[in-house]
């Protein structure tokens, strides 16, 4: 997964509402079991994820929760941007339902817990829109959540989970570009840095639903935002324990282990990904083999070995890339270092001038 891409699940997964009259009851401890599911989303366990959410629906066919997880699973599962176009529908069905069903119980019972529910819903509907091309739609979903997460915690500052949504908006903002920037601070605001990471910090910490995803959305931020290697390693290192089926975690941690100088740590790292490709489960059914190549084409080339790196680059660039397609940009980048490091100037910027084509990722700017 991109690292934006991982930075807007985490926002999106974040959202929660707050409704309005009395104030609401503090969340209390998920039942039905909503985190023992999403878990098994985390880890990449599509099959066992469906078999939980569908025993949720069967006990708990009034509330929120099935429908929920059976989103999230199948988002998950169809992370990359062309395979949720083509599975939109489905998705926000169960987005919707879930929506709906979270609405009529805080109606009723005006218990935060249904109002997270529905953020949840909305918020996740809101990237698929987005993924779709729906911008619009995304935009005023993701306006209305801020909103609503500012009054739930005005209601109830003790529950924290709000906290990920808007450090996200901040830090996320924050970092756009000067013209991108400007205009978003018209529509909504314009982020603050400093809060946003103290505010995901805190749902890292003490959130109650969310506290995962804040622990993989601050890795990702001081992995691939800030560049802060040492802070980010612990955090990658432990949501690779703890979902050992997510590839994810694999190559944030050999990433940093190679940004960090440890190359022989990052090539062990790699060497698991590929033993894991070849008796695959969960995610890395799906995993495919130019991901693999990327990666080691990076390592070498942070390594200064730019003739192993440059044989690996170019099996990722004539290999099947999946759900990444922006991995042609970053390969065709490091191709061009490569080549420089060789001195080799003319293919050095044959590879950089073709990366400046590529359409998707952030290889071209770089």
């Amino acid at each position: 997964m991109r690292p934006v891409t991982l930075l807007l699940c985490c926002l999106l997964l974040a959202i929660t509402l707050a409704g309005a009259g009395e104030p609401p009851a503090p969340a209390s401890a998920p039942e039905p079991p909503l985190i023992e599911g999403v878990d098994l989303v985390l880890n990449m366990d599509f099959p066992a994820a469906y078999q939980h959410f569908e025993e949720v629906l069967r006990r708990w066919p009034d509330r929120p929760d099935g429908y929920l997880g059976k989103g999230l699973a199948v988002l998950t599962e169809h992370r990359g941007r062309r395979r949720l176009r083509a599975n939109r529908d489905a998705i926000v069905q169960q987005l919707q339902q879930a929506a709906e069903r979270a609405e009529q119980r805080f109606d009723a019972r005006r218990e935060i817990r249904d109002l997270f529910l529905q953020g949840m819903a909305r918020g996740f509907e809101s990237q698929v829109e987005m993924a779709a091309g729906n911008h619009w739609s995304a935009f005023l979903a993701i306006r209305e959540a801020r909103s609503l997460l500012r009054r739930a915690l005005s209601q109830d500052p003790g529950f924290v989970d709000p906290y990920l949504g808007l450090g996200f908006y901040d830090y996320l903002v924050s970092e756009l570009p000067g013209l991108q920037r400007f205009v978003v601070s018209l529509l909504l605001d314009k982020g603050d840095k400093r809060r946003g990471l103290e505010e995901i910090r805190l749902a890292a910490s003490r959130g109650r639903y969310v506290r995962e995803y804040a622990r993989a959305a601050l890795m990702s931020i001081y992995a691939y935002g800030e560049r802060q290697f040492g802070l980010a390693l612990p955090l990658a290192l432990a949501l690779k324990e703890r979902y050992p089926g997510n590839p994810d975690f694999y190559y944030a941690v050999a990433t940093i282990y190679s940004e960090l100088d440890r190359w022989d740590e990052a090539l062990a790292i790699a060497q698991e990904i590929r033993e894991r490709m070849e008796r695959p489960t969960n995610g890395f059914r799906q995993e495919p083999p130019a991901r693999y190549h990327h990666l080691l084409g990076k390592i070498y080339l942070d390594r200064r070995d730019p003739a192993q790196a440059l044989t690996h680059l170019g099996r990722s660039l004539n290999s099947d890339m999946g759900d990444f397609p922006w991995i042609r940009g970053w390969a065709l980048t490091r191709t061009g270092m490569a080549h420089d490091l060789l001195g080799q100037r003319e293919e050095a910027l044959r590879a950089y001038r073709e990366a400046t084509r590529v359409r998707e990722g952030a290889g071209r700017r770089y």
